[in-house]
């Protein structure tokens, strides 16, 4: 087993290897092109640098095992885009600016560490995606602008066009043409070691043929050499400088950024390696790999790596599951600068761009395209959010071309936040009833029905949505003010679908409701039960202000609550007192009094205690309940295995169990006494003999039950509903 460990480190290595050194090369080559053509072949031995310090450093570390490191698009084109600053700033030698550069690095690296050492890695991975998507794009072309020269084999800028060479340009395609096709067609061979060794035999092959006039350079002498730990001594040379003092803390500045779009990187090589491997990555302690590795690229002379999510997943399927692996690609790097140095001299400049264009498109985001197309032929909220995305993308990819790629992740990231405070800014109360119209759960008597649609415009009910923050708890506020002016005398706000609360928020909304009990308002809050608000409305204290009594976990026991305070107020209360006469009961309505005296003939009369159930979920049992004290809760189980809900009160006046009493089938719920219940029975045997006795008034009984039954059915109509509201959030 530990053989066919050490086998699967040695070929993953060796695989990862072969797809990070001619992409590394490529990308060291457009850094310091950038800076002096000349120094393409010094690029080429940085990008090899790069590799070995970052894999070598990295895994001195204990982290992911597999992890694999190398130069990237985003880190190369932000080192490559200060370039031009660098030589505008400091009027000074290469290889003194060079040396800025690997200051830079070594600041980044350092960075890094203390990010993994705070535990703040995490961050890095919530720069919003139209944003990352806008740094791709912007980065595929500039990299494909960089190109245009190699290509055409122009030696410098200003040759006119009169001196391009269509045949050097044919190879810049096919190296190009070569990765794209291996790619699609020959999943097991790296794209970029199939394009490379194409792209130079074909430039090898017309230069020995006389065609050497039609072609550009190649990379020229490289020396093997041991790399020394020199990069940075000639900083010291720097310091005598007076404009090095006043750039320093734009550097830093830099170097900071540098490291967070780095760590982005290895955090997307983490996730890789995490979904192959099915395990989680310490990111913090990757994060401090990557700083050592690239602190040890910038003393060799190298340029900045991150963790590799391609070369990583690969790494993994080839076999490699230690540090060896990591090691080996190190080694293998190592190998190439000090024995392939002369060798990797011979590679033209236009297969190395031939490269680099196949890597830009590569770049190039199918979530944009996607984007464009849902503009084109989508609507509503799927062609509004792809405009979205598109706009941030577009000025991301503006501003990175235009001045600069940390430049264009503040600008994404400002119109990111500004986009989410709008969005988070729209209205927050989306519906608003009043008790008038819209009615708990309670199954009331005629009076109390009544009196609610006349007087229920005094109970307001506020369903609120997204955030309650600094930016929309005001018109909450403001709102429910408006209500107490009113006429208002409860309020009802259901957090249901609240997805968030702060702290300026919830302040608000404590001042709020203070000046609502200030005018003898009452403020109810309906949120449910151990989710994310109701916590929040504890930390913050809001529940304190509110009173535990007032808060419901929904919308309908708030209700009920509300209800409740308004028919104490303008309804007498004696029937609470005694019973119900059973003239009043709706269901017997249609009944003469001495029809009803009849019926009593065949009712039982009862009283219960609170707590008392009275019909059991299930129950083969047909009597029919005709309550006239006290009220009754019903609850509802899904399964045996289900906590049993709250799904109507049936209130004094009010039938009970009807559904059974006429389909003779198991009880459909359970339901128990609120408190001191009275109630009048009567069971099936019972009533077939009032059939027998007295049909008219068995007829008038089971009309008055019909009725009873479609009431409910409507009330069951705006319960299904809302609970359908309640499952959609």
């Amino acid at each position: 087993m530990k053989a066919k460990s050490w086998s699967g480190d040695l070929t993953g290595g060796v695989v990862a290897s072969i797809m990070s050194l001619p992409d590394a090369m490529a990308y060291g080559v457009l850094i310091f092109s950038a800076l002096d053509p000349s120094l393409a072949a010094d690029g080429l031995l940085a990008g090899l640098i790069a590799v070995a310090a970052a894999n070598l450093g990295s895994s001195l570390i204990k982290g992911n095992p597999i992890i694999s490191s190398s130069p990237t698009a985003l880190v190369t084109l932000m080192v490559a885009s200060q370039m031009p600053v660098l030589i505008t700033e400091f009027p000074l030698q290469p290889q003194l600016l060079l040396s800025l550069v690997f200051l830079s690095i070594f600041l980044a690296g350092l960075f890094q560490i203390l990010l993994g050492r705070l535990h703040l890695g995490q961050l890095a991975k919530y720069i919003p995606q139209p944003v990352v998507a806008g740094l791709f794009n912007g980065t595929a072309l500039l990299i494909l602008k960089g190109q245009i020269q190699p290509l055409l084999g122009l030696s410098n800028p200003t040759q006119s066009w009169s001196a391009l060479k269509p045949l050097n340009l044919a190879i810049g395609l096919l190296t190009w043409l070569s990765a794209e096709v291996a790619a699609r067609r020959w999943k097991k061979i790296p794209p970029a070691v199939l394009a490379l060794t194409i792209g130079v035999t074909a430039y090898h092959l017309l230069r020995g043929l006389g065609y050497s006039s039609q072609l550009g350079m190649m990379v020229g002498h490289i020396p093997a050499r041991i790399p020394q730990p020199t990069a940075l001594l000639s900083i010291k040379q720097l310091w005598a400088q007076p404009q090095f003092w006043h750039y320093l803390p734009r550097i830093i500045t830099f170097a900071a950024g540098l490291a967070v779009v780095a760590s982005t990187s290895t955090l997307v090589a983490c996730i890789a390696g995490d979904e192959v491997q099915g395990q989680r990555t310490d990111a913090n302690r990757e994060l401090i790999g990557q700083g050592i590795g690239n602190i040890l690229a910038a003393a060799f002379g190298g340029i900045m790596s991150s963790g590799s999510p391609s070369r990583t997943v690969a790494n993994y399927q080839y076999g490699a599951r230690s540090r060896f692996s990591r090691l080996m690609m190190g080694l293998l790097a190592l190998g190439a600068i000090v024995f392939l140095a002369p060798v990797v001299g011979l590679l033209p400049k236009v297969v190395l761009a031939g490269l680099l264009v196949s890597l830009a498109i590569s770049l190039l985001q199918k979530e944009s395209w996607q984007q464009l197309v849902d503009l084109a032929t989508s609507d509503g909220m799927r062609r509004q959010r792809a405009a979205i995305n598109l706009t941030i993308s577009l000025m991301v990819v503006v501003v990175l071309i235009g001045l600069g790629i940390l430049q264009a992740i503040a600008v994404g990231l400002l119109i990111s936040l500004i986009h989410f405070v709008a969005r988070m800014s729209k209205k927050v109360v989306a519906e608003h009833h009043q008790a008038n119209t819209k009615h708990s759960f309670a199954i009331r008597n005629r009076a109390e029905f009544e009196a609610l649609i006349q007087n229920g415009d005094r109970i307001h009910l506020l369903n609120l949505e997204g955030s309650l923050f600094f930016g929309t708890a005001d018109q909450v506020a403001v709102y429910i003010e408006q209500l107490c002016h009113q006429g208002a005398n409860w309020i009802i706000l259901d957090l249901s679908a609240v997805v968030e609360l702060d702290s300026t928020g919830s302040k608000i909304m404590a001042q709020s409701i203070g000046r609502c009990r200030q005018r003898g308002i009452e403020i109810a809050l309906s949120v449910r039960p151990n989710s994310m608000i109701s916590e929040l409305l504890s930390a913050l204290g809001l529940l304190e202000v509110i009173r535990q009594e007032r808060v419901f976990a929904n919308q309908n026991q708030a209700l009920v609550w509300a209800e409740d305070q308004l028919l104490a107020q303008i309804l007498t209360k004696e029937q609470d007192a005694v019973d119900l006469p059973l003239e009043q009961v709706d269901a017997l309505a249609g009944m003469k009094e001495a029809e009803i005296e009849k019926l009593k003939k065949y009712l039982l009369r009862d009283r219960v205690s609170a707590g008392s159930q009275l019909i059991a979920q299930g129950a083969q049992e047909d009597s029919l309940f005709v309550i006239v004290q006290g009220r009754v809760w019903v609850e509802l189980a899904s399964s045996p295995q289900e906590t049993s809900q709250t799904v109507s009160i049936i209130c004094s006046g009010r039938l009970l169990g009807e559904l059974a009493f006429v389909d003779h089938r198991a009880r459909s719920a359970s339901a128990y006494a609120e408190g001191e219940v009275a109630y009048w029975r009567i069971d099936y045997p019972d009533f077939e003999k009032l059939q027998e006795e007295s049909p008219l008034i068995a007829h008038k009984l089971m009309q008055g039950i019909a009725n009873e039954i479609s009431m409910k059915l409507r009330i069951s109509d705006r319960l299904i509903d809302y609970h359908l509201d309640q499952i959609r959030w």
